[in-house]
């Protein structure tokens, strides 16, 4: 089982977004857009997992030590990207908002005790839009000519989910959640 740990956004949050990675991948040859119900905030990747550690897991989420912030809102930024195997993955940047440091220290702190092992980057709060992309031009000049206005982002609720197709489709399936 591939888990991660993530913060899923209200449709329209997610429509919008995936319009604006759509956008961007028309003026990208071969690069993929994230699909609106895959769009999410990665807290924490785990990667591959036994069914007994996502029931762990799970238990840690919902138990008392797992401390969480009062729901909050942040806003879009910038077009921000990263080199991956194939190409570049391009994100959409938040507004820094203390609640998600909380988020993913807490999250951090749980699973460490636990036994996981600590990312091995830094954690940037981004919503993932595109994949497999290869850049002509720097980054910030696909941001110009697809300027997405400021969207507001509420995050309100932490959830353990499992990635893995479905017929050859990537999904994503809840496993557990918690609201903030």
């Amino acid at each position: 089982m591939r888990l991660f740990f993530a913060i899923s956004f209200p449709a329209d949050v997610q429509q919008a977004l995936e319009a604006h990675g759509s956008r961007i991948c028309a003026l990208l040859p071969g690069a993929r857009f994230v699909r609106r119900e895959l769009i999410h905030l990665t807290l924490h990747f785990l990667g591959e997992q036994s069914p007994t550690d996502a029931t762990h897991l799970s238990q840690l989420l919902c138990g008392d030590d797992m401390a969480l912030p009062a729901p909050f809102t942040a806003r879009t930024t910038a077009l921000g990207s990263f080199r991956a195997q194939r190409g570049h993955t391009l994100w959409m940047g938040l507004t820094p908002h203390p609640g998600f440091m909380q988020l993913y220290d807490n999250l951090l702190s749980l699973l460490l005790s636990a036994g996981y092992a600590r990312p091995l980057s830094p954690f940037v709060p981004h919503i993932t839009l595109a994949r497999d992309a290869t850049l002509t031009q720097p980054v910030a000049a696909y941001d110009a000519l697809c300027r997405m206005p400021p969207l507001t982002v509420p995050v309100s609720a932490l959830a353990l989910y499992e990635s893995m197709r479905d017929n050859g489709r990537l999904v994503y399936h809840s496993i557990a959640s918690r609201r903030l």
